[in-house]
């Protein structure tokens, strides 16, 4: 499954975003069920998984409160936190 980023999900319509969360939870039961029997030893991409289902819950519940202004200022912010910690 390929992770959309934060301006990605932005782009998305509520529709779209649902079905991107049922494909993000569906790949997190499948990644779980992997390690736990020993066919996928990269045990992070749980972590990566569960971190991109709150990012698309958390997109719901801007839409819900009409925060889409707030969302776009806090993800140009740690975009930049992002790669300045990279550069570093």
């Amino acid at each position: 499954m390929n992770i959309l980023s934060i301006q990605e999900l932005l782009t998305l319509s509520e529709k779209e975003l649902h079905a991107e969360l049922e494909k993000a939870r569906t790949e997190l039961t499948q990644i779980q069920l992997g390690v736990k029997t020993k066919h996928i030893k990269d045990t992070h991409k749980i972590h990566e998984m569960k971190r991109y289902i709150a990012q698309i819950l958390t997109m719901f519940k801007n839409l819900a409160k009409g925060n889409s202004q707030n969302i776009i200022s806090e993800v140009t912010s740690e975009v930049t936190k992002d790669t300045l910690a990279k550069k570093s």
